[in-house]
């Protein structure tokens, strides 16, 4: 998506670090909203439909996990994806109980380099589904065989991707040098890594037969 075209939400009860955010991304040709609060977040969302939403987690009276999961709950808004930004790592927790709410998360302080960086990932997930269901779309073809194929790729594909999301905010929390002592957290990311190279080489193969 052109960032030209593309509207960000930039939510954070701190005003300074709003206009900070807004501003690096609006240098990097996007063009922003801003929310104050979390009960402000929600009625910008679902009167203006961002593109995305930047949402810091630590605020006051709803917290950014609270909205976050309001907006997923609303019809027009649970599509749009969210990047929280924190000035802390998520927890354990946060990432096994809240992940699916979000696609991805940053540290504060921001950089315009690591919001474009997130931005990119986001698009290029949602791009990639997008473009394998045209191509079968495109195909002509109508067979049953077909239209099994494009069924498995819809259930498999968000499977994909919450594991693949799953293992970096994981690893991003327990670094190999914290985790070395720790058994139950390697043999939790050897398991995490085995279950998402056999879905990923299940994906490619569907991506095969539905862009043939």
């Amino acid at each position: 998506m052109d960032p030209g075209k593309m509207r960000i939400l930039v939510t954070d009860d701190e005003p300074d670090i709003v206009e900070i955010i807004t501003g690096l991304l609006q240098r990097a040709g996007y063009e922003t909203l801003r929310a104050y609060s979390g009960e402000q977040c929600l009625k910008e969302a679902r009167q203006d439909h961002p593109d995305l939403i930047f949402l810091d987690i630590m605020m006051k009276t709803m917290d950014g996990w609270e909205v976050a999961s309001l907006l997923k709950k609303g019809p027009g808004t649970r599509n749009i994806p969210i990047i929280m930004v924190t000035g802390k790592p998520l927890t354990l927790e946060d990432v096994m109980e809240r992940s699916a709410l979000i696609e991805d998360y940053i540290m504060k302080p921001v950089s315009e380099a690591t919001l474009t960086g997130a931005i990119d990932n986001v698009l290029a997930e949602r791009t990639r589904l997008e473009r394998t269901l045209a191509m079968a779309t495109k195909s002509g073809e109508r067979g049953e065989f077909l239209e099994k194929c494009k069924a498995r790729y819809k259930l498999l594909y968000p499977q994909v991707a919450r594991n693949r999301k799953l293992l970096t905010l994981i690893s991003q929390i327990y670094s190999s040098e914290k985790i070395k002592d720790q058994p139950a957290y390697v043999n939790m990311l050897a398991s995490l890594r085995k279950g998402l190279d056999l879905q990923e080489t299940e994906l490619k193969r569907l991506e095969k037969v539905l862009g043939a």
